[in-house]
């Protein structure tokens, strides 16, 4: 299994709380010789993302098909 490291999850009170946790997360992975490739990671904090071809915003609990899954169905 090869996860990303921006697919761990980190809940945080404030923006701040989760670029700290963040940071510690990525220099423990390293720490233990994972790769990280920064390139397909989003280490960006963020509520509304797309992942495998869904929109997905966390504030109004909503999950649609990405712009391009439309257009691909379409």
């Amino acid at each position: 299994m090869y996860p990303y490291i921006d697919d761990i999850f980190h809940a945080q009170i404030s923006r701040e709380s989760v670029i700290l946790t963040q940071d510690a997360s990525v220099r423990l992975h390293l720490q233990l010789g994972f790769v990280i490739n920064l390139a397909k990671s989003s280490l960006i904090p963020s509520q509304v993302m797309t992942r495998l071809g869904a929109w997905i915003d966390t504030l109004n609990g909503r999950v649609r098909p990405s712009q391009n899954k439309v257009q691909e169905i379409n």
